[in-house]
């Protein structure tokens, strides 16, 4: 026994470590559980905000698409205006070149009259007469 007495205190020595290590080796495995429990939370509490974040944009989204649908609505109603508003424009673009055709008409009338009266007028003197009308003065055509 006395040949054994020199290793008691290494033996001793390696029961102690080993306990420790094992210690170690189950505190780190709770440490390591711990860990992962507070990753769990972590995750679960980032998963619950993005699913509000997200449940709020879809909402956004959702008003957002319906002011699209009435503003596309809109845009319809105003481009069948704008058609209309077009026709009628054409309509009375063409009266307006009718009535200027016709005012065209008029005015050579309106000039040959005129020619005609100051004809009369010199008629009139070189017949000796004094002329009751004076036809007013043609404009000359620039």
């Amino acid at each position: 026994m006395d040949s054994l007495l020199p290793w008691v205190p290494s033996v001793i020595s390696l029961v102690v470590a080993v306990l420790a290590f094992r210690k170690s080796g189950v505190e780190r495995a709770k440490i390591q559980a711990e860990a992962q429990h507070e990753e769990a939370e972590t995750a679960k509490l980032i998963q619950e905000a993005a699913g509000g974040l997200l449940r709020e944009y879809q909402a956004q989204v959702e008003k957002l698409e319906e002011k699209v649908e009435r503003l596309l609505g809109r845009v319809r109603v105003l481009e069948d205006e704008l058609g209309c508003v077009e026709n009628e424009k054409a309509e009375l673009e063409m009266a307006l070149e009718s009535q200027e055709e016709a005012a065209g008409r008029w005015r050579k009338m309106y000039e040959g009259v005129l020619s005609g009266a100051w004809v009369l007028f010199h008629q009139v003197f070189q017949l000796g007469h004094e002329p009751q009308y004076e036809p007013p003065e043609q404009r000359r055509r620039v």
